[in-house]
């Protein structure tokens, strides 16, 4: 199989962000494109991530990774902006006049497959009952200001007059410090009246992809955060719980 792909799409759009969730997981290979279903150890975090590519393939295709770390770093050594893989039942391999790898797969059921499924993801999006959007540059404002209120690792949503704000606390305990953004002055749908918090790592793990805007879904009923980020050729759903306080 042959997969000629956007060498910044691959390894900055797809796997970079699905290795900040989990190194090793399993790709899925169609006719549509490249995608993944994967999840932290604690299942905190689950990501869908889908580069959307036409690809020349009779039937899907598994491709067990034991690191995307180790092959983004091989993609990276081609200076080529598009590239071209050749895939076969057991590798991965790469070949130009100025470079050559190899990368190996596993065999199939030595890795977990993700406890959830894009139906059950679809599922939860499809019940959000409040969204709103946030830029970079609120996001980057967001993480820097942890380093006042470093006491804690949560950040709590919630809406006062037609605004959705982010307040840095911990409220499991007291005397902590507190700090709270207006996170954007408008939303879609129902108002957050009770604080719900997640962990601020998630909102680090896709800080780095330097998109303009992430848009947030909230599933009040199943206490679930959906944030998805898209462009012209890929597109991530994180789908994170919320926690307990």
């Amino acid at each position: 199989m042959k997969l000629k792909v956007n060498k910044k799409s691959l390894t900055h759009y797809f796997l970079n962000p699905v290795s900040r969730i989990s190194d090793s997981c399993i790709i899925t290979v169609n006719k549509t494109g490249v995608h993944t279903l994967t999840n932290t150890d604690d299942v905190g975090i689950t990501l869908y991530a889908k580069l959307d590519i036409p690809i020349e393939i009779e039937s899907e295709t598994k491709l067990n990774i034991s690191s995307l770390k180790k092959l983004n770093h091989a993609l990276g050594c081609i200076e080529s902006d598009i590239i071209e893989l050749d895939i076969d039942s057991n590798s991965i391999n790469y070949t130009s006049d100025t470079l050559k790898f190899k990368f190996h797969l596993l065999e199939d059921g030595i890795l977990k497959k993700c406890f959830a499924n894009s139906e059950k993801i679809n599922a939860v999006a499809d019940g959000a009952n409040h969204a709103f959007c946030f830029t970079r540059e609120k996001l980057l404002e967001i993480l820097k200001g942890n380093a006042f209120a470093n006491e804690t690792d949560k950040i709590y949503f919630y809406t006062k007059d037609g605004k959705v704000y982010g307040e840095l606390t911990d409220k499991k305990y007291q005397n902590v410090n507190s700090l709270t953004f207006e996170v954007t002055d408008k939303f879609v749908g129902d108002a957050l009246l009770s604080p719900l918090p997640i962990n601020l790592e998630v909102l680090r793990v896709f800080s780095s992809l330097k998109l303009t805007k992430t848009k947030a879904k909230i599933n009040t009923e199943k206490k679930v955060f959906i944030f998805e980020i898209e462009d012209t050729d890929f597109s991530l759903k994180y789908i994170v719980p919320t926690l307990a306080k």
